[in-house]
């Protein structure tokens, strides 16, 4: 789940800078272009309202930031299946 790894890399990064230098560094915004949306049928519905957010070209309405409810669920589940087994997305078990 690249969303959630590369966030984690981020505050990872953002707090070894900031012991290195003795000042906080804040994370900044992460933007994931992707070309391929994996949904399925079963999920259409609940995907509709993220695709015509697409669809209006607007960045700040279809972007979520890091303490959206959608984002923290996604990233709990990772956490808890990497906790359980740390390559369970390598083997496709995610």
């Amino acid at each position: 789940m690249n969303v959630y790894a590369l966030t984690n890399l981020q505050r990872i990064i953002a707090g070894r800078i900031s012991e290195n230098i003795g000042r906080q560094v804040k994370v900044g915004r992460y933007v994931d272009i992707t070309d391929s949306l994996h949904i399925y049928g079963s999920y259409f519905v609940e995907a509709r309202g993220e695709l015509e957010k697409m669809a209006d070209g607007n960045f700040e309405s279809r972007s979520w930031p890091s303490d959206h409810p959608a984002f923290k669920m996604m990233t709990e589940e990772a956490q808890k299946k990497l906790a359980q087994d740390p390559d369970c997305y390598a083997k496709g078990d995610g």
